[in-house]
């Protein structure tokens, strides 16, 4: 005769006992400012050091912006814009570095100018230059007037009261500027 299995009775976990929950307060954990030892810091120590404001104007001097420096030390921009705001040093140190930034690349366009840079390409040097420090080209709108007085102040001009052969000159030499307006584009610092 063959044993039959009884059933596994199911362990029951015994229940807890709820009540009201009790959550420590904050208050307990933090230490009081006076008990604190020199040393005690609340948060993730910071990774700057002093020694990075003369890095930083050296590395930008060799041509490299902010962003790569962030690279060079293995933090985040956004780690080196909060060390701008809490370390003055630092921040003198950026603007010193954006100076010395901009003298590479104005020395490095000269010298390619004057041919003393091998295979220098004036392509790469502006689209760097605007993307490095900022360039940007300026567009000089000039036109020429013909016998029209006009107003620098651009106050709005009442056509109505103007006579009949004046409002015809007047949109003679309007059209005339329109259509034959001279653009010149140069690349500028600013």
């Amino acid at each position: 005769m063959a044993l039959k299995k009884k059933p596994e009775k199911k362990l029951e976990k015994p229940k807890k006992k709820r009540g009201p929950r009790n959550p420590p307060v904050i208050e307990d954990f933090i230490v009081p400012e006076s008990m604190r030892p020199p040393s005690y810091n609340i948060g993730r120590p910071t990774q700057y050091k002093v020694e990075y404001c003369q890095q930083l104007i050296d590395f930008m001097a060799k041509g490299f912006n902010i962003t790569s420096f962030a690279g060079q030390v293995s933090v985040s921009r956004q780690t080196l814009d909060s060390w701008f705001n809490l370390h003055p040093d630092f921040l003198d140190a950026r603007k010193i570095g954006a100076a010395k930034l901009e003298l590479f690349y104005e020395q490095k366009g000269q010298f390619g100018m004057l041919g003393l840079v091998p295979n220098f390409n004036a392509t790469t040097f502006v689209w760097m230059t605007k993307n490095t420090i900022g360039w940007r080209d300026n567009q000089h709108i000039t036109a020429v007037t013909e016998n029209l007085n006009t107003n620098i102040n651009h106050d709005p001009v009442d056509l109505s009261a103007l006579p009949d052969e004046e409002l015809r000159q007047y949109l003679d030499l309007t059209q005339k500027l329109l259509i034959n307006q001279p653009k010149t584009t140069e690349a500028t610092n600013g």
